[in-house]
C-alpha cells in the first residue's frame, strides 16, 4: 500500500511541474522598454527586454527562462478592419552558438476589452530565433503580442522583442 501511495504522490508531483511549466509568465519584464511609429498607413509597437542571464527552470523551463514583454494596439473605431501582424524574436549576446527558443502569444480583444482569441507560436534556434503571426480586427478592437523566452546556460545573455503592426486596411 505504502509503495502504491508514494507512486500517486510521483504522479502527481510530476503532473503538477507540468501544470507550473505550461502557465504563461506571470508578468512582463519592467525593464522591457516600450516603441511606437506611426505612419499613415498605421502603427508600429515593439518592446524588448534587455539582456540578461534569466533564471534557471523558472515555470518548468529547460534552461534559464528570460521573461519577456507585450504590446497591444488598437484598431481605430471609424475603419472596418485592420490587419495585426506580430513578430516576435529571441537573441543571445555574444553568440556563442547556445541553443534558444521563444515563445509568443498573439490576442484579440472586444471592444469591451474582453478576449475572443489568440494563438501561440514557438521557435527553437542557435543564438536566436523568431516567430510571425497575423489576425485580422474590427474597428474598436485590439491586438496584443506577448513573448518570452529560454536559452541555454553559457556566458551569454539573450534579450526578446515583441513588435505588433497594426496596418489599416480599410
Amino acid at each position: 500500500m505504502m509503495r502504491a501511495m508514494r507512486k500517486t504522490i510521483a504522479s502527481l508531483l510530476a503532473l503538477g511541474a507540468l501544470a507550473v511549466g505550461a502557465q504563461p509568465a506571470l508578468a512582463d519584464d519592467p525593464a522591457a522598454t516600450t516603441t511606437t511609429s506611426w505612419n499613415a498607413s498605421g502603427v508600429t509597437s515593439t518592446c524588448q527586454t534587455p539582456d540578461k542571464i534569466g533564471v534557471y527552470g523558472q515555470y518548468g523551463a529547460w534552461g534559464y527562462y528570460v521573461d519577456g514583454c507585450t504590446v497591444r494596439l488598437t484598431c481605430p473605431s471609424y475603419l472596418s478592419v485592420c490587419s495585426a501582424n506580430a513578430n516576435s524574436r529571441i537573441v543571445s549576446a555574444p553568440d556563442r552558438g547556445q541553443r534558444v527558443t521563444l515563445n509568443s502569444r498573439l490576442r484579440a480583444f472586444s471592444s469591451s476589452g474582453s478576449l475572443f482569441w489568440y494563438r501561440d507560436m514557438s521557435c527553437a534556434g542557435r543564438a536566436s530565433c523568431g516567430t510571425a503571426d497575423l489576425v485580422y480586427i474590427r474597428g474598436g478592437e485590439s491586438a496584443s503580442v506577448q513573448c518570452n523566452g529560454v536559452r541555454e546556460g553559457g556566458h551569454n545573455r539573450a534579450n526578446v522583442a515583441c513588435t505588433l503592426a497594426l496596418r489599416y486596411e480599410y
